[in-house]
This record gives structure tokens, sequence and C-alpha cells, in this order.
């Protein structure tokens, strides 16, 4: 059987295994035994029948899964697996997703054709979508909350029993072959003056609001000349489809702007601008991030960035609101 392209990341627990049937010896932490969902074990040796690479990517213990795996019959079931006890770190960090791409050998370009599969909205929703690859909710269990708090954490996709991941699995297998609408990137004209003022202000709104600064937002037409956008060394668009739907602004250290339209937002339209003024100036090595602004901060991480610091201050541009702010920092 021929390899497909699309990669699926799963969860195990409540995603795969019953959390509530999972057995643990008096005084341990490792699950000696549990049982699958319904559907689980036909769904995974469906996939992997029909030449899909599977990697665990879950929080727990490694003994844990070798001993439900094998209990179950699927000890050879991931091509790879990556577990929080041997990354240190749990979803939604981004090392586990990190970590996962690393083993199969993937790189940044192989994100557009990565899912995430899993059934909690905080870990693995939001960690796949601040990653920057598709999301999948398995809302099966009736033990975690399925309705999304905030945008990071809703689903692209979402599905009910894991035999409905064949399906979307096939689905999106076939989508890959398809012709995506092109990305590009030009530097910004007088002309595309009123879309910029557009995707800023709709944007600006979702980012004021992950800091609860709601009240703080001034439209583009104010805020551009306070802040002098347009004396940035370099404003970008993209053009997404011939729209233009998001842009940036940066000098040869700092990127100071970056918006894009909600409706275009998850599309691989910030992360293209990132990539483009990282290669335009390669000693590129700042941004600051409002507080609370998790989405945001997930896109700087899967390119490098680091919080070192948070910054508490005055809004620029609109001095009377005080803000805290994410210092980032990248290796050049």
């Amino acid at each position: 059987m021929r390899e497909k392209k699309l990669i699926i990341f799963i969860d195990s627990g409540d995603t795969l295994v019953d959390e509530s049937t999972e057995y643990r010896k008096e005084g341990s932490e490792v699950v000696e035994r549990a049982l699958l969902i319904p559907g689980a074990k036909q769904a995974l040796l469906a996939l992997k029948e029909k030449g899909f690479v599977l990697e665990m990517v879950a929080d727990g213990l490694t003994a844990s899964f070798d001993n439900v795996y094998r209990q179950n019959g699927l000890e050879d079931i991931f091509t790879e697996r990556t577990i929080s006890e041997e990354v240190g770190a749990e979803k939604p960090a981004v090392e586990m997703f990190r970590t996962a791409m690393e083993k199969l050998g993937l790189g940044e370009a192989d994100k557009g054709r990565i899912i995430m599969v899993g059934n909690n909205l905080k870990k693995d929703i939001a960690g796949a979508n601040r990653f920057g690859i598709t999301s999948v909710l398995m809302a099966w269990s009736p033990r975690y909350c399925m309705v999304p708090e905030n945008e990071e954490q809703t689903p692209d996709y979402r599905i009910r029993n894991p035999l409905q991941l064949v399906e979307l699995a096939e689905r999106l297998e076939r989508e890959q072959k398809e012709p995506m609408p092109h990305i590009m990137i030009e530097p910004y004209r007088e002309q595309y003056w009123q879309e910029l003022c557009a995707i800023h202000d709709a944007a600006r709104k979702m980012e004021l609001a992950h800091a609860c600064l709601e009240d703080a937002f001034l439209p583009l037409e104010i805020a551009a000349e306070r802040e002098g956008l347009l004396d940035y060394a370099h404003i970008d668009i993209a053009l997404f489809d011939q729209c233009v739907a998001g842009f940036c602004a940066y000098s040869d250290e700092e990127l100071a702007w970056l918006y894009v339209l909600p409706q275009f937002m998850r599309k691989g339209i910030g992360r293209a601008l990132v990539s483009h003024a990282l290669e335009t100036e390669p000693h590129l090595n700042y941004v600051e991030v409002l507080f609370g602004n998790e989405p945001a901060r997930g896109l700087y991480e899967s390119f490098g960035f680091r919080t070192k610091e948070i910054i508490s201050g005055v809004m620029p541009g609109n001095e009377v609101f005080h803000v805290r702010v994410y210092a980032m920092y990248r290796e050049s």
C-alpha cells in the first residue's frame, strides 16, 4: 500500500482508550490495563492498512502506553510515539508537536498535511491550532467539555467516534492532492490602504479580546499615525486567492505588526508573512505579544521565538491603558 501524504497525530486517553476503564495498582501512576473506546481498534487498523502514518502524541507515562496497547494487540500500530514523560512537557506545549514532527523527519513545509486528533480542547485542539496544524476534536468523551471557550480552542473538524476518523482522513487525503489557493507576499502599496484598515480593525479587536482590553481599540486610521506604521522599513501584504488577507510591518530586528482577516485565519497566511519577514531580514529576532494572546505566541514559538520576560507598561498609541506583553526573542 502506497503511503499517504496525510500525517495523523493522535492522542490516547478518551480518544482511543476509555479512561474510565483504566486500572492502576494501589500507589502506582502506571496504567496496567484499559479498554479501547468502541471502534478504536478497527479505525487504527483500517488507517494503517490504507497507508496512513500514525503517531501517538499523548501526555502520560511510557509504561502505561506500553501496557495498554500491548494488551489490545496494537503495540506496533504507531510509526512513532511522542510521550510527555519522555519530552518533559505536556500539550499544549509546542515541544510536544515539534518533537512529533522531528521524529518523522518533517519540517515547516509539512505542517499543511498534519492533523492532530484529540479529545481535549485546551491541550490537543489549542495546541494544534497554535502550532499551525489541522485540529480534529474527538467529541466522544463524557468526561471533558466539548464547547470551545475561545477561537484557539475551536477545532477545524469534529468527529464523534474513531470510525469517523477513517472517512475524514480519506477526504483530507483527497484534498491534499487538490491545488490549494496560492498565498503571495508583496510590498504594500498605497492602493491597499483601505484593505489594511479592514484587516487591522477586525483582527485587532480579536487580539485585544484575548488580553481583556477591548476598550483600548483604535481604528487603523488613528493607530497608524500614532504608532508610526508607515515608518517601518518593510510593510508586506498577503494575497490569498487574489484577496488581500493580511499584512505585517517590521524593521531589521523587530516584527511589530501582524494581522490577518478573521475569515482567513488558520490558512497559513500569518505563517507565510512571518516566513517572508525572516527571509527578508535574517537578523529579525524580537516580537512583543499582548499577554493572553496565546494563538499569536504559539505562532511565534513555532518559528523559534521564546518568551524571555513579561514587560509591563502603557499601550503605544493609547497610553491611558496599561498592558503586559510577552517579550519574545529568537536566535538569528
